[in-house]
């Protein structure tokens, strides 16, 4: 099967949530929200929480993340020799994309400071 995990699929989509989101710093926030990484929209009042995957889901919907479910919808179409055939791994490949992207934006944004 192919992997829609690998960092060619999910750097797109990290560069976007980059642009589009700046970090905030304060620990009294991202602590009152239950969040490792709290990430505010640059021209909004929107925000991002991404908390450790024991303390929830992660669920980012901007337009790389729905073209890469594009492609993904695409390639299981086209893989399926039955009707809804991959459904099952279909949806278990969209949770571990989501998981891949709180794993880039936890390992980005904490990072020890030089």
């Amino acid at each position: 099967m192919k992997d829609f995990t690998t960092p060619a699929y999910i750097a797109p989509i990290l560069d976007e949530i980059r642009t589009l989101y700046k970090p905030i710093t304060d620990e009294t926030t991202r602590a009152c929200l239950n969040c490792v990484v709290l990430l505010q929209k640059k021209t909004s009042r929107d925000a991002l929480a991404v908390r450790e995957p024991s303390k929830g889901a992660f669920y980012y919907s901007g337009p790389a993340a729905r073209d890469l479910f594009r492609q993904l919808d695409e390639w299981t179409a086209a893989a399926e020799t039955e009707p809804a055939e991959l459904d099952q791994w279909k949806w278990r490949e969209q949770s571990r994309i989501m998981e891949a992207i709180r794993a880039g934006l936890i390992e980005e944004y904490r990072r020890p400071k030089k």
